[in-house]
């Protein structure tokens, strides 16, 4: 039983420590880097959108306002990932634990958050993109 409850205690401290609040995540984000997740299975012709697609979110700004407004900037985007991810700018934002909500009464996206040494990681939820962003 002792066991159990440092496991606890120790699981709970680390997730604690991990949240992220939002005043760390206002402001503008750029992104410097992109992989994608191993852990999203993905057909042949899925990777190859995906590998054609991503390089656009490379540079791409997004804007997490006080005012809970989502902005999003695609300087190198190409025609099929601003198809993709267009209709998201400025919907509101929400954010509960590590999860970021755009435009959360219609459920359009999710961005799992993870806290980097001076950056944060944006996994697109669903999608197999993780984004390391940093804060402009």
């Amino acid at each position: 039983m002792k066991y159990i409850l440092i496991l606890f205690y120790f699981i709970t401290v680390v997730t604690y420590s991990q949240s992220v609040t939002k005043d760390e995540i206002f402001g503008v984000w750029i992104c410097k880097r992109i992989s994608l997740s191993e852990t999203e299975p993905m057909s042949p012709e899925e990777k190859a959108l995906a590998d054609n697609v991503k390089d656009g979110f490379i540079g791409s700004k997004f804007t997490l306002g006080e005012d809970e407004i989502f902005k999003i900037e695609l300087p190198n985007a190409s025609p099929e990932l601003l198809g993709m991810v267009e209709f998201l700018d400025k919907k509101s934002w929400q954010l509960k634990g590590n999860r970021i909500s755009i435009s959360p009464k219609e459920n359009l996206m999710h961005i799992d958050v993870t806290k980097g040494k001076g950056f944060l990681i944006f996994r697109l939820f669903e999608t197999p993109f993780v984004l390391s962003m940093e804060k402009m």
